[in-house]
């Protein structure tokens, strides 16, 4: 299998298996909720050094392209590079 999706929990990290899934990880998405809601945990991953390959928008595309346009995918944008 070439494709493996983690779903992580905010509320449940635990630093040990977060690091080794990282590690094994060749990209790194995240597909947060509202801009408001995500946008300090977003900015606390690339803050620890964090890869951080995208940012998959399902909903405030618009807000989450204007804070980080090299990093935002909509949906659709992300469907069309597979």
């Amino acid at each position: 299998m070439d494709t493996v999706l983690y779903e992580i929990d905010a509320e449940f990290i635990n630093d040990e298996l977060l690091q080794k899934l990282y590690d094994k990880s060749q990209k790194v998405y995240q597909v947060p909720s509202t801009f408001k809601e995500s946008i300090d945990s977003i900015k606390s991953w690339i803050g620890t050094g964090f890869r951080l390959d995208g940012i998959i928008a399902t909903v405030d595309a618009r807000e989450y392209k204007q804070e980080w346009p090299n990093l935002s995918l909509t949906v659709q944008e992300t469907l069309e590079k597979l």
